[in-house]
């Protein structure tokens, strides 16, 4: 039986298109780099290493000093350039009240996790936030959600992730978890091949949940 249920941040909880993509322009200026526009929400959900890497040339020390320079921006502006989903918190505090123990896996810096959920009055849903470190030693999904894991001494059995792009939905099967994907995010269809559903909005999340408490057996077991 799930009790223990995972979120993802950007795209998930919040819609912080607005801020990463400004951030984005302002390292694409800054560096005076070559990026495609269209590509500026693929940096939303992944870590900025591996899509300043993918889809830019830069490497190494390079990647290192765009990444400084986008959190440079979103450290000041960027982070509050974003919205709560609607009917996100709804859905938070149902869950709660369904007994579900709630957790953050980000791919963000955790300090700025907290600051954005605590900025929305949202950190006492959460048992714990595990986010990245600013050395970058923990940053690719798996990683955090390993860590989250462990350090909370998580049952794989009972806990699943729910998220909006493909490095949660594989990042949670690396860990041995199942995964919902949510398509009100950034992720486009394929990305979703993995998980065991898809919902369209916030209510249809806490709706899948809810379904599993009142059965009491998770079905997909």
């Amino acid at each position: 039986m799930i009790r223990n249920i995972i979120f993802d941040l950007d795209g998930t909880i919040t819609d912080s298109q607005k801020g990463i993509v400004n951030g984005v322009k302002h390292t694409v200026s800054e560096m005076n780099l070559e990026l495609d526009p269209k590509l500026y929400t693929e940096f939303i959900g992944p870590p900025l290493e591996e899509s300043f890497s993918k889809f830019t040339n830069l490497e190494g020390d390079a990647v290192t000093d765009a990444v400084a320079t986008f959190r440079s921006y979103y450290l000041e502006k960027g982070w509050l350039e974003m919205n709560l989903y609607d009917g996100i918190e709804d859905t938070l505090r149902n869950l709660k009240q369904e007994g579900y123990d709630l957790y953050i896996a980000t791919s963000k810096l955790y300090s700025s996790a907290k600051r954005i959920l605590g900025r929305y009055e949202l950190l006492d849903y959460f048992t714990y936030i595990a986010g990245a470190t600013y050395d970058s030693s923990r940053v690719i999904k798996a990683d955090v959600i390993a860590y989250l894991l462990e350090r909370e001494g998580l049952d794989t059995e009972e806990s699943i992730m729910v998220g909006d792009r493909a490095n949660d939905i594989e990042g949670a099967l690396e860990n041995s978890l199942k995964a919902v994907g949510v398509s009100y995010g950034y992720g486009h269809d394929e990305e979703f091949k993995n998980a065991i559903a898809v919902v369209d909005s916030p209510a249809e999340l806490y709706s899948f949940f809810k379904n599993l408490s009142d059965k009491r057996v998770n079905k997909y077991d």
